[in-house]
């Protein structure tokens, strides 16, 4: 699971997790990539909890410590705890999709804590069938909304054919691929796109 933060480029950086008592959480962690302004820290080996983060680097002061929560759907950070909690205790409501054998997939995207509009692409097996409608290899080709939020319904990874599906997040302006990951569409009405495996 990683997070992704955007920061002036050209540093040297670390991330250091801390116990709201204030106890630093093993090593500071280096990011796994670089690309210009985006650092990307993987935070698999942490465990799901709450937390007081700071960046240290190669400049004057290190940062203010800043709260981050590490769930099983993912990492969520902000400047005060009360808008994690709020973010969270708000919920995810999905409305599922009329058509059988179909996941409406919820998806934000974000870089860093900023959502951000992107054209989104989904590509899939070719040969699968559904109430004798054949599917190409190219399940989805849109964009979010300004705010990055997009339902993009499925049909289940488990139908003969379709399989994992791909998803890659291409930047709005420069169509720069920044995520691309492949995944299952499991047997369910409606998931969050953090939440497939």
């Amino acid at each position: 699971m990683n997070l992704t933060l955007q920061l002036a480029p050209g540093y040297t950086v670390t991330l250091q997790p801390y116990t709201l008592a204030g106890v630093a959480v093993g090593s500071p962690i280096s990011p796994s990539s670089v690309a210009g302004s985006l650092y990307t820290f993987n935070l698999t080996g942490l465990a799901a909890g709450d937390y007081n983060v700071q960046l240290a680097g190669n400049w004057e002061s290190n940062g203010q410590r800043f709260p981050m929560r590490k769930t099983a759907l993912g990492i969520y950070i902000a400047d005060y705890w009360w808008q994690i909690n709020a973010a969270i205790a708000g919920g995810v409501v999905i409305t599922p999709p009329i058509s059988e054998s179909v996941c409406r997939v919820q998806i934000t995207v974000r870089r860093g804590v900023n959502a951000i509009q992107a054209r989104i692409l989904i590509t899939c097996g070719s040969t699968g069938r559904l109430s004798d409608t054949a599917f190409a290899d190219i399940a989805f080709n849109g964009e979010t909304a300004a705010n990055g939020f997009i339902q993009v319904d499925l049909p289940w990874s488990s139908i003969t054919g379709i399989g994992k599906y791909r998803f890659r997040f291409l930047d709005y302006d420069t169509g720069d691929c920044f995520h691309d990951r492949t995944v299952t569409v499991p047997n369910i009405a409606t998931a969050l796109y953090e939440a497939l495996t």
